[in-house]
């Protein structure tokens, strides 16, 4: 993940959000914030970094997950908590655990704030660290033992 420098949101949002009932899924100009969002970010995934090449490889994210702002649906529309980021093998159809970037977080909090140049800026946090060496121990747990015993022993 990298610092993001945030834009201003999209014209067509900031006129949507006026409206009284106005919530994240009924906006229809998505595709506004997905352009705004590849411009902020050059065009990267504020995860991965993967190129993002057109607003249809762009999945709009919330570093808020949107399971936690349903006692109010406008806060789900504020572009400061909006990232761009790739599909993370979701369209390839993978199992869970080799999904990345959202498709892999899911609702779970995110620890890092993109927008925290300070944060970002911390060489490899032990946070990053913690969540590499869990997902490591949960993909060798998943190889059966005798192939790894039978692996190690060569």
């Amino acid at each position: 993940m990298r610092y993001i420098r945030k834009g201003e949101e999209p014209e067509s949002l900031t006129q949507y959000k006026k409206e009284s009932n106005a919530y994240y899924d009924g906006y229809a100009d998505k595709d506004d914030i997905r352009r705004n969002l590849m411009e902020d970010q050059g065009y990267l995934c504020g995860y991965c970094m993967r190129r993002l090449n057109d607003i249809s490889d762009v999945k709009i994210e919330h570093i808020v997950p949107q399971s936690t702002l349903k006692d109010d649906e406008k806060k789900a529309l504020d572009y400061r908590i909006m990232v761009g980021v790739c599909y993370g093998n979701e369209k390839k159809g993978r199992r869970k655990e080799c999904l990345t970037c959202d498709a892999h977080r899911g609702s779970k909090d995110l620890y890092v704030d993109p927008f925290d140049e300070n944060n970002i800026n911390i060489p490899f946090p032990q946070v990053v660290l913690n969540y590499v060496m869990k997902t490591i121990s949960i993909r060798l747990n998943m190889i059966p033992k005798g192939i790894l015993h039978h692996r190690m022993k060569r």
